[in-house]
């Protein structure tokens, strides 16, 4: 459970699926474990439901707000203010500053280039703590897939999240998390628990109302980049490793069944690329069938980033 980006209304729904899950049958010989981002609730692998239930009943949401009540940045926003240094992004929470604290005297213009300090502080704020959010995600799904690797049978693991939003600075250890996964044969299987969700201007009643139309349409737009870039780390360690990526839809007890689920078929396919550069990029992969097989579904990989020096 990604304790740490889920929303309290999201979480009660997913314990209330994952109980439900547990009342049904499962395999002779099957054991589960309860785990979660932040660390504060563990249950190591066991088959009394009780404890499980138990420890379902214990986890609680540990995200906490940033940003200002001013402005609202979001991490993907963040992102593109101060590393992709997107001028629409910072113009849009400097909109937002100058409209919560309008100025004296002086122009509107003048007002936002005052505000610049304010807002790539507060940006840099968001960055900090989503970084830190990102990679705690990342090093929790590691280590599992260590502890998992030496256990016997099938393992899968289920991650149910919201999704979390990756920099290009993630993406490398995005990768290693892959190929750990894979040569230890972990099935990562992911359940979004937003479940059907909307985004965009005014969606969120917890947030201020855009002071423009332009701010909004802005707004928007990054609400459902930063949605899509949530769900795509969890569709993309699903695909890679053979697991199934559940979402866009509300019957999250349905949800569970296809995630803990271990695939029919698992193929391996490897190679070596020519001549690697180094060049801390993305490199896409495609696998394809051969011919178009009716009754089956291919998922694999999209690709891999290189980092930008030899391994150690």
């Amino acid at each position: 459970f990604d304790d740490v980006h889920i929303l309290p209304s999201d979480l009660i729904q997913a314990r209330q699926a994952a109980e439900r899950r547990l009342a049904e049958p499962l395999e002779p010989g099957t054991r589960a474990g309860i785990f979660t981002t932040s660390g504060r609730t563990t249950l190591d692998f066991t088959d009394d439901r009780d404890m499980l239930r138990q420890t379902l009943l214990r986890i609680q949401p540990t995200a906490f707000a940033t940003g200002s009540p001013c402005v609202d940045i979001q991490y993907y926003q963040a992102d593109r203010i101060n590393n992709e240094n997107d001028p629409n992004a910072l113009q849009e929470a400097e909109a937002e500053s100058v409209a919560c604290n309008p100025p004296s005297s002086g122009t509107i213009a003048q007002a936002m280039a005052l505000a610049e300090p304010s807002v790539r502080a507060i940006a840099s704020g968001v960055l900090t703590i989503g970084d830190r959010d990102a990679r705690l995600a990342l090093d929790t799904l590691r280590n599992l897939v260590r502890r998992l690797a030496n256990l016997p049978g099938s393992r899968t693991i289920a991650m149910i999240s919201p999704g979390f939003y990756l920099t290009i600075e993630h993406r490398p250890d995005e990768t290693d998390l892959m190929d750990r996964a894979i040569r230890a044969n972990v099935t990562i299987s992911s359940l979004d628990a937003r479940g059907l969700y909307v985004v965009g201007a005014g969606t969120d009643i917890s947030l201020r109302l855009p002071s423009s139309q332009n701010s909004a349409n802005l707004i928007t737009q990054y609400a459902m980049a930063s949605a899509l870039g949530n769900a795509d780390v969890m569709a993309e360690l699903a695909d890679a490793t053979g697991g199934t990526f559940f979402h866009n839809n509300n019957d999250l007890a349905e949800g569970f069944k296809q995630v803990a689920a271990q695939p029919e078929f698992i193929y391996v396919l490897g190679f070596s690329p020519q001549s690697l550069k180094l060049d801390g990029g993305f490199h896409a992969l495609k696998v394809s069938f051969t011919k178009n097989p009716s009754g089956y579904q291919l998922r694999a990989r999209r690709g891999y980033f290189v980092r930008q020096h030899a391994a150690d």
